[in-house]
């Protein structure tokens, strides 16, 4: 609706926590015209894939949030894991964005060791990705952590 409102010419998906996650699978999922325009991903305290984070956050609002949104755990609906999780569908990635994940070295929800995968199985894919990583547990970051990522992703 924006788009058809306003000249968009590319696009920065930003999100934090879930919205980090959302903003990584967002892209292999949206309409053509919009994927088209998505020229970067800020993801912070994020997971790519969402059945792993399950299996490996320390956080049960977290596994409750995942198995109300899916329609149960990843053993019950795995299918639908997969289908909202990136590294599952990273093929359907455009191949012209660039990516900046954001890592909290003390993070217990979201581990960081998901994020380092993350990192490099998207530079593997040739998707241009840098890791941030703040001295912090999960959160929300100084604004210039954002502003660095930003950075990182802007055409």
């Amino acid at each position: 609706e924006v788009c058809n409102q306003y000249p968009i010419g590319a696009i920065i998906l930003m999100g934090t926590s879930m919205g980090g996650c959302v903003a990584l699978s967002y892209p292999t999922l949206a309409p053509d015209d919009i994927k088209s325009k998505i020229r970067g991903i800020v993801s912070v305290e994020g997971a790519g894939n969402l059945d792993q984070l399950y299996g490996k956050t320390k956080s049960q609002e977290v596994k409750t949030a995942l198995a109300a949104a899916f329609g149960g755990t990843p053993a019950q609906a795995l299918s639908t894991y997969q289908a909202k999780s990136l590294i599952p569908n990273i093929n359907k990635l455009p191949s012209h964005l660039k990516v900046a994940i954001v890592s909290a070295r003390r993070d217990k929800v979201v581990p960081p060791a998901m994020q380092q995968e993350l990192v490099e199985i998207l530079n593997q894919s040739h998707i241009p990705a840098k890791m941030i990583v703040v001295d912090m547990a999960h959160g929300t970051p100084a604004a210039s952590v954002y502003v660095e990522a930003f950075d990182l992703v802007k055409p």
